[in-house]
């Protein structure tokens, strides 16, 4: 075999002295940062929106996922074929979980169903309509930090919405909220579980999962759109702001709402200021 060249970033990292060593305490001391790190879910639900969801999935995969576990993708049953073939693809890529509803059940039910098949502590949202700086995720992680710090929280998000207003600014690239979407936002699992429960009590019908009839609909599919009457994330906020919990934001925005078909169209509230991007607008 050719021998190492000391020049490769693999030499300077594993040897000491010129000998490969797993004992080499620089190695070691980054293998146990990497097994402290927290990892996250992230879940998109989709539905026939071809363009801007091969943007969104080039965008997301061109970022720093090293805090990603899964990739959670719930399609709400496509028709159009573009879409499907663009979704046939993604489901080859690493990290990724592609599941496709039986029949279309609605936006805020498909979003809900992906989310609550996360197993993690904290899940983050995002939109099959988004650009992605590249150190997003690594942002979002450094808010929760800064979250924790303070105590309690309820969400967080690295998109700053105009529409969203500020209470109080605590640093500089760190703001609390009075309202936040599920636009590359984190949630907590243990507050969508439990208010999840309380839906399903009050109903008496499982959310997830959910069984399937002889002609595709879902059981009680009904149940799903009584207990979703309002949208998912206006749900979750109001149990935040029923348990206190405070939802905290990034100034600057570290992904971007793409409009579709054609984007930079939106109305200015429903766009992020502040974008940090990486020359890709």
């Amino acid at each position: 075999a050719a021998p190492i060249s000391k020049t490769t970033n693999w030499y300077r990292r594993n040897c000491v002295n010129g000998v490969p060593s797993i004992t080499n305490p620089a190695s070691l001391k980054n293998l146990l940062r990497l097994r402290r790190m927290i990892k996250y879910d992230i879940c998109m639900a989709t539905w026939n929106r071809p363009k801007s969801l091969q943007m969104t999935i080039d965008s997301l995969f061109e970022s720093d996922l090293s805090l990603c576990d899964r990739i959670y993708v719930y399609d709400d049953c496509s028709f159009n074929k573009e879409n499907i073939d663009i979704l046939n693809e993604l489901k080859k890529k690493d990290k990724v979980t592609l599941y496709t509803q039986p029949t279309h059940i609605g936006v805020h039910e498909n979003a809900t169903m992906c989310i609550l098949s996360s197993d993690k502590n904290y899940v983050v949202i995002i939109g099959d309509d988004t650009l992605f700086n590249k150190e997003w995720l690594n942002k979002l992680d450094w808010l929760r930090k800064k979250a924790e710090n303070r105590g309690e929280w309820g969400c967080l998000t690295v998109a700053n919405f105009p529409n969203q207003s500020i209470i109080k600014t605590i640093e500089r690239d760190f703001v609390q909220k009075k309202e936040i979407g599920s636009f590359s936002t984190m949630y907590r699992m243990d507050i969508m579980r439990e208010h999840n429960t309380e839906l399903e009590t009050t109903t008496s019908f499982k959310v997830w999962p959910v069984g399937v009839r002889e002609d595709g609909q879902l059981i009680a599919m009904d149940k799903m759109h009584i207990m979703y009457d309002d949208a998912y994330d206006w749900l979750y906020q109001k149990e935040c702001a029923k348990r206190g919990l405070p939802m905290y934001s990034t100034v600057n925005s570290y992904s971007y709402h793409l409009d579709y078909p054609c984007k930079k169209a939106l109305h200015p509230h429903n766009q992020v200021v502040n974008f940090v991007g990486n020359g890709n607008l």
